[in-house]
């Protein structure tokens, strides 16, 4: 069995939730990531939440993270592995794509 590599200290951590309904209202943007000490995401998890438009999956629509070692786009209850580049891509892909979405729902 292959070895997995030694984690790296965290430097940074960071987590943010926005509510775009207003305070505790959906929908939802969550965010979190972890720093290395040299600047390396070591972790993510970007999730766009509206249980109005999909009561599957905690009401994910739209989400990329790295949370089992494998990059993932989840949309609408359906996961697949992504290509990636670097967190900042991904961020600005995920929010590009939470834009068109608001906008095809006259949500945003």
């Amino acid at each position: 069995m292959p070895r997995r590599p030694k984690p790296q200290p965290v430097a940074e951590r960071f987590r943010e939730r926005i509510y775009l309904g207003g305070p505790g209202k959906p929908p939802i943007l969550s965010t979190y990531w972890t720093r290395s000490k040299t600047g390396e995401v070591l972790n993510y998890g970007l999730a766009y939440i509206d249980f109005s438009l999909n009561p599957r999956d905690n009401g994910r629509v739209l989400g990329y993270d790295n949370g089992h070692q494998v990059h993932e786009r989840h949309f609408m209850g359906r996961t697949k592995p992504v290509n990636f580049i670097s967190y900042e891509e991904t961020s600005r892909r995920f929010f590009a794509e939470v834009r068109k979405i608001r906008k095809e729902t006259a949500r945003g």
